[in-house]
């Protein structure tokens, strides 16, 4: 099924239009985390970010300044389109927020991340959780040093990130930035979603004036993609989101959804010869979109609640086709025909050769078909138009030997 699955989002992605710039700026990294595949980067001015960045993790190291291309992603974080490291500093400045002082390491919380700098003897003895401050450090081999930190105010809320561990007698533990635990009191009318031990969760808290955290919100990060991650609305991929919320707007280039906690709606590309018939503004959806090319673009929108506005089933398909080469040894190089359909039905792709036409389909919950004769994808077509796109641009695109 992978493979099918990673086929039919190539043809598609194929077909989808080329998107607009993404957004640069330039930070210094502080911190890595290879389970969110994610590096945490300060600013020349303090200002942390936390930029998802999968193909470039293992090649960038810790206090090395990096230019990125990024979109921001409705959690919050940035996914990368590019990184290229300029040089490597030996100083980092950040503003953030104070979660707990343990021993020799202050736990900080900034753009998404927590972090850790190492403390020379009785340094920050004063700090609290909650204290807002200004820290700078130096750079040692694979930890950072601070040198200073003053504090600047008090935050009543905070975000922490890290590796869920157990939730006993109402409380929850988490791992943050590897070893530091902090422990947060779930409300009792708190609907906690379900998490295993060593899930990467993302959670809201309140401080309370003795320095212990409050629940408000939690975000399961390695939840599947089924709307079930949390109660903040949005589940997260390495490259794909889905949120749930209120459709804002929509037209034939772009839908918008309101989440509820995000002050923006969260908009995504609608792709080319795509109407959304079925839907309309103030409907409750779940939509999901993939981060191609610097954009997201809208792969799947489905009803939460009630009957869609025009009575069909509210699901959508997105299709797409593809001209491909293929190397034959024996045989001048035939162009074929290539397709894919990824439906609430299941998903298939095809080539159409010259001499024949080969094909896998998946109906979701059911059997792999091969087929053949033809690139029929009718069986795992929805009848309704509420969202269909049909790439008809001819392309061409060699396919790997081993396919």
């Amino acid at each position: 099924m992978k493979r099918v699955l990673v086929l039919a989002v190539a043809l598609v992605g194929l077909a989808l239009p080329t998107a607009a710039n993404a957004g640069a700026f330039q930070g210094v990294v502080i911190a890595k985390n290879a389970k969110r595949k994610a590096i945490v980067t300060a600013a020349e001015n303090g200002t942390v970010r936390t930029v998802r960045a999968p193909q470039a993790i293992r090649k960038i190291g810790i206090g090395a300044l990096v230019a990125f291309r990024a979109r921001q992603l409705p959690d919050g974080t940035f996914a990368a389109t590019g990184t290229k490291q300029i040089r490597r500093l030996r100083h980092a400045r950040v503003r953030a927020t104070v979660v707990k002082r343990a021993g020799q390491k202050l736990y900080l919380s900034a753009g998404k991340s927590v972090f850790a700098f190492s403390l020379r003897r009785g340094a920050a003895a004063k700090l609290r959780a909650g204290d807002r401050v200004h820290a700078s450090a130096s750079f040692g081999k694979a930890r950072l040093f601070c040198d200073d930190v003053k504090p600047i105010g008090h935050d009543d809320e905070l975000e922490l990130e890290g590796i869920y561990l157990s939730t006993e007698k109402g409380v929850l533990s988490l791992a943050v930035h590897g070893r530091g635990l902090v422990k947060v009191t779930v409300p009792d009318d708190f609907d906690l979603p379900e998490l295993a031990p060593g899930d990467e969760v993302s959670l809201h808290a309140t401080v309370e004036p003795d320095g212990s955290f409050t629940l408000v919100s939690l975000d399961n990060e390695d939840a599947s993609n089924d709307g079930t991650g949390g109660d903040d609305g949005v589940d997260m991929g390495d490259n794909y989101f889905t949120v749930t919320g209120v459709v804002a707007s929509l037209s034939s280039t772009t839908v918008s959804v309101t989440v509820e906690g995000h002050p923006e709606p969260v908009r995504c590309a609608v792709p080319p010869s795509v109407h959304l018939s079925g839907f309309a503004a103030g409907q409750p959806v779940e939509m999901s979109c993939n981060f191609t090319d610097g954009r997201f673009v809208l792969v799947k929108l489905r009803p939460k609640a009630g009957d869609p506005p025009d009575g069909g089933d509210g699901s959508i398909d997105l299709e797409g086709s593809i001209k491909a080469c293929i190397h034959v040894p024996i045989l001048p190089d035939p162009c074929a025909g290539a397709a894919a359909l990824v439906s609430n039905i299941g998903i298939a792709a095809c080539v159409d050769l010259y001499f024949e036409a080969v094909g896998i389909g998946y109906k979701w919950g059911g059997d792999f078909d091969l087929f053949g004769g033809s690139c029929e994808l009718g069986p795992w077509r929805p009848t309704h138009a509420s969202l269909h796109a049909a790439a008809g641009q001819s392309q061409r695109y060699t396919l790997p030997a081993n396919l």
